[in-house]
């Protein structure tokens, strides 16, 4: 008991390098060694693999999407279940529709839905996420296997699965709407409140292109100002599409 003083006094030696390594958390620093521990945790996985990719989709390496897809594959044909969560924007994407369809067939699940949590993948009891310490390091992320932070994320995801819309209902609804994704988010953002500006930084795009958005949507429907499209907007069925 006397030396309990003189060891609390190392804490701050070893809270440091336990933030990167240790039975509870793992720094990664690139998308290739994330890739090789995601793999790693499949293949004992017993409890499914679920995913969150909130971002716009860009288009991604066909070597990368070929072994998604063959992974998908494995996964559902072993009995393990996938399932995923997309924002809109992915519905039109052509790689991502062609993953979904792969994991559609096999009777895994996608949802699409609004305002997603940050990108995630869980693999069992492993959980990865971005790298939200140090953000500069693009390629860089976490993987976690703290029991207790694991079942935390798997309740976030489970929370906004039940609120997001099944991938074929979400396609459906896209045949008659008149607006893209992205027009959508920027009029969600400024029908609650939110300036231009803040638009554009919530969406990730300049405020120059917001108004070009804006403008597009306008001599779509022959309006003639803003106030004019967010009374639209009010009574509009694109409001209910993702």
């Amino acid at each position: 008991m006397s030396q309990v003083a003189g060891l609390e006094t190392l804490a701050r030696h070893y809270d440091p390098s336990r933030l990167y390594g240790g039975p509870a958390s793992e720094f990664v620093d690139s998308k290739k060694l994330m890739n090789s521990r995601i793999a790693d945790a499949l293949a004992d996985a017993d409890e499914g693999l679920l995913t969150v990719q909130p971002g716009v989709p860009t288009d991604r390496d066909p070597a990368v999407l070929r072994e998604s897809i063959r992974r998908a594959r494995a996964l559902l044909t072993r009995g393990i279940s996938v399932r995923s969560l997309y924002p809109a924007a992915a519905l039109t994407h052509g790689p991502t529709a062609e993953y979904v369809d792969v994991v559609l067939e096999g009777g895994g699940e996608v949802r699409v839905g609004r305002d997603l949590p940050p990108r995630m993948v869980l693999a069992g009891q492993h959980l990865f996420v971005d790298n939200h310490v140090h953000p500069g390091e693009a390629d860089a992320g976490w993987h976690i296997k703290d029991v207790a932070t694991t079942a935390f994320a798997r309740s976030v995801f489970e929370g906004y699965w039940g609120r997001s819309t099944p991938w074929q209902e979400a396609r459906a609804a896209l045949a008659d709407v008149v607006t893209t994704p992205r027009q959508r988010m920027i009029l969600r953002g400024l029908a609650e409140g939110d300036t231009q500006s803040a638009v554009a930084k919530g969406v990730g795009i300049s405020h120059r292109e917001v108004g070009r958005d804006l403008e597009a949507i306008r001599a779509e429907l022959g309006l003639r100002s803003t106030a004019q499209l967010m009374v639209w907007w009010a009574t509009s069925r694109d409001r209910d599409v993702p």
